[in-house]
């Protein structure tokens, strides 16, 4: 009976400070890792480009999202056709660091655009207004004038609008679909128009900006299950004792 009663006594505790041990740890800033992807988006389909992942990121779900700053290689993406005689590429993009709140935010995309009529590359054209809004623009050979236009990164909806042979409309939505911890992902979503002014041409695109963040366990989670673990071999080690 005094043997019941013993256990008893220790059982209490002991469960416990298992049940802490498995309650689940809240999500902090600086710890997340995080995972990027960048979208270009034209008439003629979508490229998708992983940026990269980092860790020990800043993430508050409906608040703060940090871009971490992950550089791409070169990397290439025809977005439309003008007709036969040409398209528009894309070219050493990179993007962050930076940081961008629960709804959105200006944060460039770094890198160019080129337009290539009959094998021949015009350019480069600035792709800063690509998520950061603005224009930007490049008198080739004092005749040729190319013209990038782009709207901020948004969980909003977004909409570009083509014109010519590339007449058309290209509509996105984003979203934050994070915790209230911040673990989960959000979407950012910038509408641009790629511009030929000789033709009149304007190409629509959209780009999506999709960052993914897990939670890390935090090191103070580790002393719960570290005491614990003593607790139990201490019980044992009692347990024994008393049985001698």
């Amino acid at each position: 009976m005094q043997r019941l009663r013993w256990l008893a006594l220790v059982a209490g505790p002991v469960m416990g400070l298992l049940s802490s041990m498995a309650a689940p740890v809240p999500a902090r800033a600086g710890l997340f890792d995080v995972s990027a992807v960048l979208e270009f988006g034209g008439p003629a389909g979508n490229t998708t480009v992983a940026l990269g992942s980092a860790s020990a990121v800043q993430s508050v779900g409906g608040g703060i999202a940090e871009v971490p700053g992950i550089l791409l290689s070169t990397v290439s993406s025809v977005d439309a056709l003008l007709g036969s005689a040409g398209s528009w590429s894309i070219q050493g993009a990179a993007l962050g660091p930076g940081f961008l709140s629960g709804s959105g935010g200006a944060l460039g995309v770094q890198g160019s655009a080129f337009l290539t009529i009959m094998g021949i590359d015009f350019g480069p054209v600035s792709l800063g207004p690509i998520g950061a809004g603005g224009t930007a623009s490049l008198l080739f050979l004092g005749i040729f004038r190319l013209v990038v236009e782009g709207s901020p990164w948004t969980t909003g909806v977004v909409t570009a609008m083509g014109t010519g042979n590339a007449a058309g409309t290209l509509t996105a939505t984003g979203a934050d679909r994070r915790t209230p911890g911040g673990a989960g992902t959000i979407q950012f979503v910038s509408a641009s128009t790629f511009i030929y002014v000789a033709t009149p041409v304007s190409v629509p695109s959209i780009s999506r900006l999709t960052l993914s963040y897990s939670s890390v366990p935090e090191p103070a989670a580790l002393v719960p299950l570290g005491a614990g673990l003593g607790l139990l071999i201490a019980v044992g080690h009692l347990a024994r004792l008393r049985r001698r």
